[in-house]
Parts: C-alpha cells; structure tokens; sequence
C-alpha cells in the first residue's frame, strides 16, 4: 500500500500476513518512483522524509531500519539504473554456476545453493549494506569461484585413487 496508510483496506495482498513488510515495500516503491534515476542513496531509505511516521493501524515506522527486501532497497536507493547494475551482477554469478552445475560440477550446486539461501533471505530480511551480510555473501562467493577456477572434479569423481605400494594399512602389499 502507498503512504499514508489509514486502515487494513489498504492492504492488496493480505490483511492479516506480513502488514508491517507490506507498508515497509509500498513506502519503498512509491519514494522510489519519485527518484527512478537516482535513488536517494544508499543506506538512506531510512532517512526519507515520512520513514520514521507511526503506521496508526500498528504503531510501527514505515522504515524502521532498512527495506527489509533487496531490491526494494536498491531500487528506492540507487534508482533504476543501480537495480538494474545489482541484478546483472546477480544474474551473471547465477548463470556461472548454472553452467558449471550443467557440467556436473558439484561447486556449481553448491553456488547455486548459497545464492538461493542468501538472496531469498534477503527478500523479507537483512539490509542490503549490512557489512557482515555483505562479507559473508562475497567470502563464500570468493571461496566458490576459486573452485570453479582452480578445476573443482566434477561430483562424478569417486574419489578412489590407486593403491599406494609399499606403505602398511594402505591395501598396497606393504612390508
């Protein structure tokens, strides 16, 4: 729902699921569309005029702290232009380990994996600047993309590897 909400008629999708999320994404979406080129910076959704207003039907700020959805942040913060920037990144990193998941390496899984646990997460939580959310999404993204480059076996390698000769307890017919 657009600000200024008056009352749960407001509410499209659901009167009684998520209202606070609902009044959080309206006022985002609709300061967003009054900056679409732009935004008004990062980390500032909170500081748009009308964030810190009470919701009467909830006693709840507009914009306590953040978004509480990543792309509603990026496009109320940075514009459509930074959206936009955001979601190639995205899409690039997922297609890359798409591909290798196509290939049947198993890191591309596990990328895939980590993207959908950390972006749908982000959807309904998290700050989209939160520096530790941020540090751990690019530490495990540095930690799969230096196996994908470092030549990963694909999940088809057993493991098995021949029998060492020579060494007791290794099956090899030692001493």
């Amino acid at each position: 729902p657009r600000p200024p909400i008056k009352g749960l008629e407001d509410f499209r999708i659901s009167q009684t699921f998520q209202i606070h999320r609902q009044a959080i994404w309206g006022f985002a979406v609709h300061h967003a569309l009054r900056a679409p080129v732009l935004g008004y910076g990062p980390d500032a959704a909170r500081l748009i005029p009308g964030a810190h207003d009470k919701i009467p039907i909830i006693a709840h700020e507009y914009v306590p702290s953040h978004v509480h959805n990543w792309i509603f942040q990026a496009l109320v913060e940075t514009g459509f232009p930074g959206l936009a920037a955001v979601l190639a990144v995205v899409i690039m990193l997922f297609g890359r380990f798409v591909r290798a998941a196509a290939r049947g390496r198993g890191v591309g899984w596990a990328g895939i994996a980590m993207m959908g646990a950390f972006f749908g997460s982000w959807l309904a939580n998290f700050s989209l600047w939160a520096a530790w959310w941020q540090l751990v999404v690019i530490t495990l993204g540095a930690i799969l993309l230096a196996a994908l480059a470092g030549g990963a076996p694909p999940i088809t390698d057993t493991g098995r590897r021949a029998p060492l000769r020579g060494i007791a307890g290794s099956g090899g017919g030692g001493p």
